[in-house]
């Protein structure tokens, strides 16, 4: 997948890590669970639904979505669009990897 899409010009990322949100375990959860894995450059991974009919519930996801936010930046952390995260000695990681 990953070459078909570099043929069409496009770049393919993954998430660092998921925190299982759709369990709906509780904002609570959600949030703990980030903080508890949460390190520089990490993409998480979150559900804004999970494309059954009907969508899955958010509503836990999006409230401990304000609470990530706030423990991130008291961690020192700001957010970045991911265009931001690559850099020259990143891209050539990926080409050796190839």
């Amino acid at each position: 997948m990953t070459f078909a899409a570099e043929r069409l010009g496009y770049r393919v990322f993954g998430w660092t890590f998921g925190v299982y949100d759709s369990a709906c375990p509780g904002p609570e959860e959600i949030r703990r669970r980030v903080r508890a894995r949460l390190r520089p450059g990490a993409i998480i991974l979150l559900h804004d639904g999970d494309g059954g009919d009907p969508p899955g519930d958010r509503r836990q996801t999006a409230g401990a979505l304000p609470g990530i936010i706030r423990d991130a930046r008291d961690a020192g952390y700001d957010f970045r669009p991911l265009g931001e995260l690559i850099t020259p000695s990143s891209e050539e990681c990926v080409r050796a990897l190839r």
